[in-house]
This record gives structure tokens, sequence and C-alpha cells, in this order.
């Protein structure tokens, strides 16, 4: 099987892993705060520029689309860490109402009604207005 890691192996793995999941929550948080407004300012900007609707409707589910898939990138990576850490957890023994990752699970934002199923929904919703406010214009 291999060799166990000493107890400060595991500290600095530990440490890593858990500041790697927070860095990939922080990307994907700051990049959906950037890249949402302005997915959501092409939507106002194609009422007043009508002759440019068609550009910013492609700009904006690009823009969005791009935050889910740079979301879901860093997601599943982040997933692999909180597998480590949640073998850590376990073989420390963390009592486990304190075992925080093994509390959230391996990856709490992938379950059923979990943020990637909200953002194939929104995109799936953008693409519909778009649609809606393109046929309108040509109409």
């Amino acid at each position: 099987m291999g060799v166990q890691p000493d107890t400060n192996s595991l500290d600095k793995i530990y440490a890593e892993d858990g500041q790697w999941v927070r860095m990939c929550n922080m990307i994907s948080w700051s990049m959906g705060a950037f890249l949402i407004p302005l997915s959501i300012t092409c939507i106002g900007l194609s009422q007043q520029y009508p002759k440019r609707k068609v550009f910013l409707a492609g700009a904006s589910v690009l823009l969005f689309a791009l935050w889910v898939y740079v979301d879901h990138l860093y997601g599943r990576t982040a997933a692999d860490a909180r597998k480590v850490l949640i073998n850590i957890e376990q073989t420390w023994a963390v009592p486990e109402q304190m075992a925080l990752y093994k509390l959230h699970g391996e990856n709490p934002f992938r379950r059923r009604y979990g943020l990637l199923h909200v953002q194939i929904v929104a995109l799936i919703l953008l693409v519909i207005l778009w649609v809606g406010l393109l046929l309108r214009s040509a109409g």
C-alpha cells in the first residue's frame, strides 16, 4: 500500500488542501461577481443599442457560460482536495461534529439543488430571454 505520512506531513497537506478549496471558491465567486453583472449589462445595452443586439446577446451568453465553465473546472479540483481533507479527518479520528469537510461532503456545490444546477438553469433562462429579445426585434 505505501508508507503512511507522519502527522507533520498531514498537517501541511491539510493546510494546503484547505487553502486550495478556499482559493477555488474565491476564484469562482469573484468571477461570478464580475461576469454576471457584465452579462446583465449586455441586456440593458441591447435595449439602448438595438443594432448591436446580436453581438450583445453572444457576449452576454458567453460571459455567463465562461463563469459556469470556470466554476465547474475549479469545483472539480476543489472536490479532489475535499476528498483528501476528508481522508485526513478520518485518519486523525476527528470527532464527527468537528470534521468540517466530512460534514460538508466531497462537493457540496454539485448536489441536486447545488450551484451547478442553478447555474445551468440560469444559463438556459438567459438564452431563452435572448431568443425572445432577438425575435421581438426581428418581428
